[in-house]
């Protein structure tokens, strides 16, 4: 009996290719013509197990990605940031060591030396809340979204609605940081490419599921364009998909030049 297979048929007259899932292997050729047909097997129970390997190993590389920022999250707060608060309070009390008639370039150079700590400080911040979400270990997703969005809009002053059930639940915290992942990048990509000047945010549970859009009215382009997606934001749908994918959700992508671009995700 014939192993179930899939194959290609690739005819070198420029006839269109075929594919067929089940047939023998055999190879033929005409002698009066040069028409020709080469049959290649792949045993498609080899392609499922190699999928769900690659899916694997991907959930394990996303897992461990997680796992080193919210370490490098951590040592950032617990060592430069009580560092950088011992500089701030050195600062404040040479400055108020300081007698009436010390050197004016002196005191100007201390204070800019102080605003320069207070800069670093919120740079620390904004990177600890990049590698770790806000308000996602000690609250809950819901938290950290709002937390990161208000951010959003304060920085660039575009609106962004947040429309979450009254009933969301709480979840799995690897289904808490995947979604609040595909959230970050999604807006990254807006914020880069899409020239938005308004973007809403779904969260929602229906029949057991988590759905999730991220919709913005910005120039939109027209996915089966690759030419007119560029390198960055291909790389973030790209990622966005393997997310999704990873904990056996769905990833789709609706775009309209001139319209806008919205992303579905189901978990």
């Amino acid at each position: 009996m014939p192993q179930q297979s899939a194959a290609a048929m690739v005819f070198y007259d420029g006839i269109a290719a075929r594919h067929t899932s089940h047939i023998t292997h055999h190879t033929t050729h005409n002698t009066h013509s040069k028409v020709g047909a080469v049959i290649t097997h792949i045993n498609i129970t080899d392609l499922k197990q190699a999928k769900n390997e690659l899916r694997r190993y991907a959930h394990r590389l996303l897992s461990m990605e997680e796992e080193l920022k919210k370490k490098l999250a951590s040592e950032l707060h617990d060592e430069i940031g009580s560092d950088l608060t011992a500089l701030g309070i050195n600062m404040t009390l040479m400055r108020n060591s300081l007698r009436v008639d010390e050197s004016h370039a002196l005191k100007i150079r201390i204070n800019d030396s102080d605003k320069l700590i207070g800069s670093i400080r919120h740079s620390i911040r904004n990177i600890m809340g990049q590698l770790r979400p806000t308000g996602l270990d000690d609250l809950d997703l819901i938290a950290a979204v709002t937390h990161h969005v208000n951010d959003i809009s304060h920085r660039t002053s575009i609106p962004i609605s947040l429309e979450v059930d009254n009933s969301f639940p709480r979840l799995s915290d690897e289904k808490e940081i995947v979604l609040f992942r595909i959230i970050q990048e999604a807006l990254t990509n807006i914020l880069k490419y899409a020239e938005a000047r308004h973007v809403t945010i779904s969260l929602r549970e229906e029949r057991q599921k988590v759905l999730l859009s991220v919709c913005d009215d910005g120039r939109g382009f027209t996915p089966s364009l690759q030419n007119d997606i560029q390198g960055g934001y291909r790389m973030g749908l790209i990622t966005m998909r393997e997310r999704s994918e990873m904990l056996g959700g769905t990833f789709n992508l609706v775009s309209i030049p001139g319209k806008g671009t919205t992303v579905f995700v189901q978990l």
